[in-house]
C-alpha cells in the first residue's frame, strides 16, 4: 500500500491498558503519533479500559461506512475479541501490533522483523482471510485440546511471574506437563462422516498454523484456504515426545514418515467434537470447559494486513 492509499483510510489503534507494561505502552503510543503525523494520516489512539470498550468504539465509527484500518495492540485474546465482535463490518481492515505472551496469530503474516517497524504494518497489504465459527462464536486461530491446552493452562496460572511473559514460559510449562503426560479422549466427527473416537496426546483444530508462543504445530494450515486443519497426535511415550518436540515446534514433523505415523491429519469444512462429561479447550489462548463443539470455517471473512518489509 502506498501513501496515497493509506491516506484514504482512518487509522484506529486500539490499546488495552496493562499496568505491568505501562512504559512499553507509552513508548508505543508516542511512536504511533510520530509516524502518523509524519505521514499525514488521519488516526486515533483509543485506550480501551475494558474488553467491551474496544469493539464498541470501533462499531460506533464503522457504522458511518468510511474505510477503516484497525490496529490491535495486544495478544491473541485481544485480536479474537476485536475481530469476532466487529467482523460483520466490511469496511474494516485489521492489523496487529503484537504485545501478548504468545502472539501466535500474527506469526501467520510475518516474522518478528516484519513487525519491528510500525510503517511495515501501516503500509502492509490486506489479505482476505478465513475465520472459524465454533458454537456460534467466531475465533481466529486455533483450538487446542489435551497436552497443548494443559500447557496454556499452566502458563496462565503463573502469568504474574515475570518469566511467564515470554516464550520461555511455554517451554517450561511443556516440560512440566511432559512429566504429567496428560491424555484426552473426545469423539470427533468430520463432515464426510469419518469418526475418530480414541485417546490422544493432543488435538488441534486450526485455522492458523501457530500455537504455544511460536510452535509451528499446524504447518500445513493456511488462514486463507477455506479449510480447517485437524491434527490428532496419537498416545506416545515421553521419550518419543522428546524426540519429536523440536520438529513439531519448527513445523518439520507433519510431512515426514515419522509425522504421518504419529499424527492423524485431516482437512475439512465442518466437524464436531463431543464428550459425555465437560472437557477443557483452549480457544485462541482462552480456556473454557465444554461438552460439545460444532466447528465450521467462514471463508474470506475479513481482511487482515500483512506487514511489508522495510517500508519507507
Amino acid at each position: 500500500m502506498n501513501i496515497t492509499q493509506a491516506k484514504s483510510y482512518r487509522h484506529i489503534f486500539i490499546v488495552n491498558p496493562n499496568t505491568s507494561r505501562i512504559p512499553v505502552i507509552e513508548i508505543l503510543i508516542q511512536r504511533i503519533k510520530n509516524v502518523c503525523r509524519e505521514e499525514g494520516l488521519v488516526y486515533e489512539v483509543f485506550r480501551a479500559n475494558s474488553p467491551q470498550a474496544g469493539p464498541e468504539h470501533i462499531m460506533s465509527i464503522a457504522k458511518a461506512g468510511f474505510p477503516l484500518r484497525v490496529y490491535i495492540c495486544g495478544g491473541d485474546g485481544t485480536v479474537r475479541n476485536i475481530i469476532s465482535s466487529t467482523c460483520s463490518f466490511k469496511n474494516i481492515e485489521y492489523g496487529v501490533i503484537p504485545m501478548g505472551t504468545g502472539n501466535d496469530f500474527s506469526r501467520n503474516f510475518g516474522s518478528r522483523e516484519s513487525y519491528a517497524s510500525l510503517r511495515n504494518i501501516i503500509f502492509g497489504d490486506p489479505l482476505d482471510i478465513d475465520l472459524m465459527k465454533v458454537n456460534g462464536r467466531v475465533y481466529v486461530n486455533m483450538l487446542n485440546i489435551g497436552f497443548d491446552e494443559k500447557v496454556v493452562e499452566l502458563v496462565q496460572k503463573y502469568r504474574h511471574i515475570p518469566f511467564s511473559r515470554n516464550q520461555i514460559a511455554y517451554t517450561i510449562a511443556a516440560f512440566i506437563q511432559l512429566i504429567r503426560m496428560p491424555m484426552e479422549r473426545v469423539k470427533i466427527t468430520f463432515d464426510d462422516g469419518k469418526i475418530l473416537d480414541k485417546r490422544f496426546t493432543l488435538c488441534a483444530v486450526a485455522n492458523g498454523a501457530y500455537c504455544g508462543g511460536g510452535y509451528f504445530a499446524a504447518s500445513n494450515a493456511s488462514v486463507n484456504d477455506g479449510l480447517i486443519d485437524v491434527l490428532v497426535v496419537r498416545p506416545i511415550k515421553r521419550k518419543t515426545f522428546l524426540q519429536m518436540i523440536g520438529d513439531y515446534k519448527r513445523g518439520t514433523l507433519l510431512n515426514t514418515p515419522k509425522g504421518k505415523q504419529l499424527v492423524f491429519q485431516k482437512k475439512c469444512v465442518k466437524l464436531t467434537l463431543e464428550k459425555s462429561i465437560p472437557f477443557s479447550v483452549c480457544f485462541d489462548g482462552e480456556i473454557e470447559m465444554v461438552r460439545r463443539l460444532e466447528c465450521e470455517i467462514i471463508p474470506k471473512a475479513v481482511k487482515f494486513i500483512k506487514p511489508v518489509r522495510n517500508a519507507v
